[in-house]
């Protein structure tokens, strides 16, 4: 015969106990150490904590408790987007290690080459990749309130890949008037991006990644009403085009 757990449910939003019942110890699994869901009620729960979390515990004392969260279905019709795009290429790499150590610069993973510099080959890709981002801003945008419009759709751009710019670091650093080489990290994750770097500069935060001395992915993330002056800059050097995702606009087009 199998062995019966005594179980205890408890809603960890209200603090109720929803049921006490004897549960046989194959359905229960070894450790609650990891996330856990099960139907309860013809309900999804997400186990937020289990006393005790190992199954030797509470088969020796034949006792569990249980503290759930009920996990409710959203209707992708109500789902909104804080911006009408992002890249389809974020990292998911990390290196424990900084390359550069003169400071460190942390972006959330959404922001991820929003604003970046890439080569005028890359046409007429980024004219399409516009032509989507535009369609998200008329037709998929949702007025919350008087200082938030949102969207109801996300477009991923996908079809330009590393741009291999081939820009000198050292040389950009003197365009730069940039006298420290950072490393860059995005939040939740612990560690850096491979091979990246950051420049700062007056105006400006650039991060990208390197291919030994030379910069294949640049971008930019803080910046100031007169970074523009630095992008011209960028773009007539190393001939390339800057392109601002979310608003559509393109600088240095042929």
């Amino acid at each position: 015969m199998s062995k019966l757990i005594n179980v205890t449910f408890i809603d960890i939003t209200t603090g109720m106990t929803l049921g006490i019942y004897e549960v046989p110890l194959e359905q229960l699994p070894q450790s609650f150490e990891v996330a856990t869901t099960l139907n309860m009620g013809g309900s999804d729960w997400s186990i937020e904590d289990a006393e005790p979390k190992m199954s030797e515990e509470f088969i020796a004392t034949g006792e569990l408790t249980l503290k759930m969260r009920q996990l409710k279905k959203v209707k992708t019709d109500d789902i909104l987007f804080s911006l009408p795009t992002i890249s389809g290429h974020i990292p998911t790499d990390i290196s424990k290690t900084a390359q550069f150590n003169d400071f460190i610069f942390t972006m959330h993973e959404d922001n991820w080459h929003q604003y970046e510099f890439l080569n005028k080959s890359s046409f007429p890709l980024i004219d399409l990749e516009i032509d989507k981002i535009k369609e998200v801003k008329t037709q998929h945008t949702k007025t919350v309130d008087k200082s938030l419009t949102a969207f109801t759709k996300c477009h991923l751009r996908t079809t330009i890949n590393t741009p291999d710019l081939n820009i000198d670091l050292n040389k950009l650093k003197e365009l730069l008037n940039a006298t420290e080489v950072g490393s860059f990290a995005l939040k939740g994750y612990e560690g850096f991006v491979p091979a990246s770097f950051a420049l700062k500069t007056g105006e400006t935060t650039y991060y990208g990644i390197l291919k030994g001395d030379e910069v294949v992915e640049l971008s930019i993330a803080d910046f100031s009403e007169h970074t523009i002056n630095e992008i011209k800059q960028v773009v007539d050097v190393f001939e390339v085009v800057f392109v601002d995702w979310c608003n559509c606009e393109v600088i240095g087009a042929v």
